[in-house]
């Protein structure tokens, strides 16, 4: 999808995605609706790489009892790269996941898990990476035993 604006309104809606782009958290009905995503390859370029050409970067972590998820999350206008390492952190043979949550540049929010551990494998870690086309990217670490599912109250 290409957006059309007048000459300037670009510098002012721009300014305005770069200030939003992680300003806040999803609401809670944000977990309602799921999709199961395929995103993209992890981001090639380090995140050091990209600050250096004018993006914006944040780290952040999410635990839940079982696992942790920490991540990178960089941002230029509407691309997104995110990436970083899910820890299996019980060994309690439940799958550690990252769940993302992502609103497209034309407004429309999806919620999904991105990558799960095998929970065969106790105390496992996993990288995990995506490039996302949007304004706001948030994750949040879960485990799941495929019967029931338990994620972190808060999106980081």
């Amino acid at each position: 999808m290409r957006i059309t604006m007048p000459t300037g309104a670009g510098v002012v809606l721009g300014a305005v995605l770069t200030g939003t782009l992680m300003a806040g958290s999803p609401s809670a009905s944000a977990d309602t609706g799921q999709v199961a995503f395929h995103g993209g390859p992890a981001p090639a370029a380090a995140p050091v790489a990209l600050q250096q050409r004018g993006w914006r970067c944040r780290t952040a972590t999410s635990t839940v009892t079982g696992a942790k998820v920490t991540g990178r999350i960089c941002w230029s206008g509407y691309k997104i790269k995110a990436s970083g390492m899910m820890y299996d952190t019980k060994g309690d043979h439940k799958s550690a996941g990252v769940k993302v949550h992502v609103v497209t540049p034309s407004g429309v929010v999806r919620t999904g898990y991105l990558d799960w551990i095998d929970g065969s494998k106790p105390g496992k870690k996993e990288s995990w990476g995506e490039t996302e086309t949007g304004y706001k990217y948030w994750f949040k670490a879960c485990v799941s035993d495929w019967r029931k599912t338990k994620c972190a109250s808060r999106w980081s």
